[in-house]
């Protein structure tokens, strides 16, 4: 048997059997925490923000230099 195969039956495995099957091995699986993702959706929201700032000083930069006297 081949890696790959035993790879796509343990993907293949409900939850439960994967735990079972890693508490069989000796392994524990890691699991994931709320903290990435609050730290993603902040990271989302800073961006958002400083997009919205560029593009609203772009904006006030055209707006000035359309209402300068030629």
């Amino acid at each position: 048997m081949k890696a790959e195969t035993a790879y796509n039956v343990i993907q293949a495995l409900p939850e439960e059997e994967k735990n079972r099957l890693f508490l069989m091995l000796g392994m524990t699986k890691k699991e994931k925490t709320k903290k990435v993702n609050e730290n993603m959706d902040n990271l989302i929201q800073e961006y958002k923000e400083m997009a919205l700032k560029i593009l609203n000083d772009r904006k006030a930069k055209k707006f000035a230099n359309s209402l300068t006297p030629v």
